[in-house]
C-alpha cells in the first residue's frame, strides 16, 4: 500500500522537473526564476526522498515489529 502511495508522490514530481529543468540541470544563462524554480524542485525532491525513506526504512518496521508482539 504504501508504495503505491509512493509511486503516487514521486510520479508528479519528476513529470514536472523533467521537461522544465532537464532533470533539474541548468543552463548557463538561467534566469533568477529559472534558478529558484529549479532550487525549489530540487528541495521538493530531497524532502520526498527523505520522507519515503524515514517511513519505509524507520518508521514502518518499527510497527511491524510491534504488530508481531
Amino acid at each position: 500500500m504504501t508504495e503505491t502511495l509512493h509511486d503516487q508522490l514521486v510520479r508528479p514530481v519528476g513529470a514536472i522537473a523533467a521537461p522544465l529543468a532537464d532533470d533539474l540541470t541548468l543552463p548557463e544563462n538561467a534566469c533568477a526564476r529559472w534558478r529558484s524554480l529549479c532550487a525549489n524542485l530540487a528541495g521538493l525532491n530531497a524532502d520526498l526522498i527523505e520522507h519515503i525513506h524515514l517511513e519505509s526504512n524507520v518508521l514502518l518496521p518499527r510497527f511491524e515489529t510491534t504488530s508481531r508482539n
